[in-house]
């Protein structure tokens, strides 16, 4: 089964061997690697950015400083014009700047009412119908109001909310019949 985190793992494994490499070598070509495979784990998990950031300075400290622009133009550029490509991509298909895609089937909203809505025991489709053809964007600030509004109204219930949430990322026992869930 091909999941982000498995991809996500390999590429980053690859990315580090290649950085690890290079730092014995210094051959081009595992710069190059290691930033095209940084670029391909940014794809499917966009945290790695702070880490791609790392790497290059990394390289750029063992480059030193009369080698490191130099070392670092072409990783640099292929590792912009990854992430540039499919941005661009994903501009053109959703009129959106994002990295990734939902690929998973699902509407944005039923996706957030998936990840967010039936963990807590709220399974509310008809109350995302209204907003099924909102974009990212849309529906983030649709939701924001909506969440601002709540505390507002009643900060209690967002508290709990909140709780059970953090309940659900951080339980050994999610999506199973535990009585903790």
């Amino acid at each position: 089964m091909l999941l982000t985190e498995t991809l996500f793992f390999a590429l980053l494994v690859g990315a580090l061997l290649a950085l690890a490499h290079w730092g014995e070598s210094r051959k081009p070509a595992l710069l190059l690697t290691a930033s095209a495979l940084l670029a391909c784990a940014m794809l499917t998990k966009p945290s790695i950015l702070a880490f791609a950031a790392v790497g290059m300075l990394w390289a750029a400290y063992l480059a030193g400083k009369k080698l490191a622009a130099r070392t670092l133009a072409l990783p640099v550029l292929l590792f912009v014009a990854v992430i540039g490509s499919w941005t661009a991509r994903n501009f053109l298909a959703f009129r959106e700047f994002i990295l990734i895609t939902d690929n998973s089937g699902y509407t944005i909203a039923e996706s957030w009412d998936r990840t967010i809505l039936e963990p807590l025991g709220i399974s509310n489709r008809d109350i995302l119908a209204p907003y099924q053809d909102l974009g990212s964007r849309g529906l983030a600030k649709l939701g924001y109001r909506i969440f601002f509004d709540e505390i507002k109204k009643d900060p209690v219930f967002i508290a709990g909310i909140v709780v059970k949430k953090f309940i659900y990322w951080w339980s050994p026992f999610v999506k199973s019949p535990s009585p903790l869930i």
